[in-house]
């Protein structure tokens, strides 16, 4: 099963990919996930971004292979920079380049989905955002002590095929 957001028609919707079609949800991933009892054709909708965020906290630099290519050191600290929440997009959406830009890295992303409003949360509380048993899209330990700015240099990532 996969966890979709979705459009058919005029309608945008949540719902899950079970085979060839997807079965819509009458709330969100976070509230009212309850079943409709419908059946679309996964031909006939068109996937969307998975959410709608009201912002996109990114990490820079945090492993040593990419800061080496950009003759960099991997910081002490995590590098947080914001990205608009315009940059989100669907699974098979055109990626848009700036016509400014003269270099494109491709890196691989982490996305981390905090379904509570969450602002200087503690280590020792974050687990208290996961609500449920594990329900796709709720909140993660790593993503309340990124936000923070800190991680401990036990989880600091040295190579690129452990991006956090």
């Amino acid at each position: 099963m996969r966890l979709v957001r979705f459009r058919h028609g005029t309608r945008i919707a949540t719902g899950a990919i079970e085979g060839e079609f997807v079965r819509p949800l009458q709330g969100t991933f976070f509230e009212n996930p309850v079943p409709t009892g419908e059946e679309v054709p996964v031909v006939d909708v068109r996937l969307l971004a998975p959410v709608l965020p009201s912002k996109v906290v990114c990490v820079g630099r945090n492993y040593v292979e990419h800061a080496i290519e950009m003759n960099s050191d991997v910081p002490e600290e995590p590098l947080l920079f914001l990205k608009p929440s315009t940059t989100v997009i669907g699974p098979g959406d055109p990626i848009p380049y700036p016509s400014a830009s003269s270099q494109v890295d491709h890196e691989g992303e982490l996305a981390v989905v905090v379904g509570r409003l969450a602002r200087r949360v503690p280590a020792e509380e974050a687990g208290k955002l996961r609500t449920d048993s594990g329900r796709a899209g709720r909140g993660s330990t790593g993503s309340a002590r990124s936000a923070r700015g800190s991680r401990p240099s036990s989880t600091r990532p040295t190579s690129r095929s452990s991006v956090a």
